[in-house]
């Protein structure tokens, strides 16, 4: 029911990114729902032995904070944050500054600043990205261009089902296995101003917001990272419950070679 519920949805072709209102101004999300061809993953996670806590920021296996501005990308910054994430803890590889630009701008799936969803990771994995540096970001749709693609995945897969959400669990393997994965959250309320380093509302109902998770605590709070910037909150990333504001209803993780 899910599945069809949010795949009707899609039907429309007139969408608006949310700007969420917070007490330090207006902050843009862009998250419209799962797409029309989202793909599941069909191995099982691992969730034997799992750590009591995690978090990549101290292994050095998570990509920059940046700021997606006044533009509903949030989509390309999780999704391209993943990416940049699993070159780093599957290849080694050192950070690349990859172009959430370019996914704005060609992703002809998506509605760029006006927002995007889950299955626009399939374009990392037929397409691949360019660097930063070629493909500069302006918070606006753009044209899309001809460029040299410095990275590429291998797949990208969602947990859960069409008719089951992830498991707490299930994001923890993945988590471990991949790298940072990009997960779904109802943001707005208290906490997402950025003033604290927790978001404490967790009454918020609709997903809006796509952020990346980097791991746990040992008493059960997700560790968040946004992509509205350094400023906001802890440098970028905040604690957040559990559960709290449907974080991880939906959650993917990507594949690099």
């Amino acid at each position: 029911m899910r599945y069809v519920f949010l795949t009707a949805l899609i039907s429309f072709n007139a969408y608006a990114a949310e700007i969420v209102q917070t007490s330090v101004g207006p902050r843009a999300t862009g998250y419209l729902g799962l797409g029309k061809n989202p793909r599941y993953s069909t191995i099982p996670m691992d969730t034997t032995n799992l750590p009591e806590t995690w978090d990549w920021r101290f292994s050095s296996g998570v990509s920059s904070i940046k700021n997606q501005g006044g533009c509903g990308s949030c989509w390309s910054f999780a999704i391209t944050k993943s990416l940049e994430s699993a070159l780093i803890v599957q290849n080694s590889d050192n950070e690349m500054d990859l172009s959430e630009q370019q996914m704005v701008s060609c992703v002809k799936t998506a509605y760029g600043c006006n927002g995007g969803f889950m299955d626009s990771a399939d374009y990392v994995v037929k397409q691949g990205l360019t660097d930063e540096k070629t493909f500069p970001y302006t918070a606006s749709n753009g044209r899309c261009k001809s460029v040299a693609i410095k990275a590429k995945a291998a797949k990208y897969a969602l947990l859960g089902s069409s008719n089951r959400k992830p498991t707490i669990d299930e994001i923890k393997a993945a988590i471990v296995t991949y790298g940072p994965v990009f997960v779904t959250v109802a943001a707005g309320g208290n906490g997402w101003s950025g003033k604290t380093g927790e978001v404490t509302g967790c009454r918020n109902t609709g997903t809006n917001h796509m952020v990346n998770l980097v791991g746990w605590t040992k008493s059960g709070k997700w560790i968040l990272a946004n992509s509205w910037g350094k400023s906001w909150a802890n440098k970028g990333y905040s604690l957040i419950k559990f559960g709290c504001d449907k974080i991880g209803e939906e959650a993917g993780y990507i594949v690099v070679e």
